[in-house]
């Protein structure tokens, strides 16, 4: 299997026994995403926190399935794409002493059959 990072980061999957660099391809899929304000949170009698709800739109590019190819895409792309088994996103983050993530341990596909 061929893996393409559809992300803007190089990817470092430590998996069971190896860990595996991927460098990001280029090319970057996203989801368009539709945001409406619904109110706004009273704190201490002040209306401060602005509330909003959000929907996925259409993605943009990624590329159509290909036999042996795995994409790497952000979880958003992902969920606005629950059909397509060829789609991943990073799994559980590993980050160092100062709280930066610097990999992941494994990944994650939605749907999950």
């Amino acid at each position: 299997m061929r893996i393409v990072n559809l992300t803007p980061h190089a990817i470092t999957i430590h998996a069971t026994s190896v860990q595996i660099d991927v460098p990001p391809a280029g090319t970057v899929a996203r989801c368009a995403v539709t945001t409406r304000a619904l109110g706004t949170i009273d704190v201490e009698g002040i209306d401060a926190i602005p509330v909003t709800t959000s929907t996925l739109g259409a993605v943009t590019d990624l590329p159509e399935p290909s036999d042996g190819v795995a994409y790497i895409v952000s979880r958003i792309v992902a969920e606005a794409c629950p059909t397509r088994a060829d789609l991943y996103f990073p799994g559980e983050a590993i980050r160092d002493a100062g709280g930066r993530i610097v990999g992941c341990r494994g990944l994650c596909r939605i749907g999950g059959e």
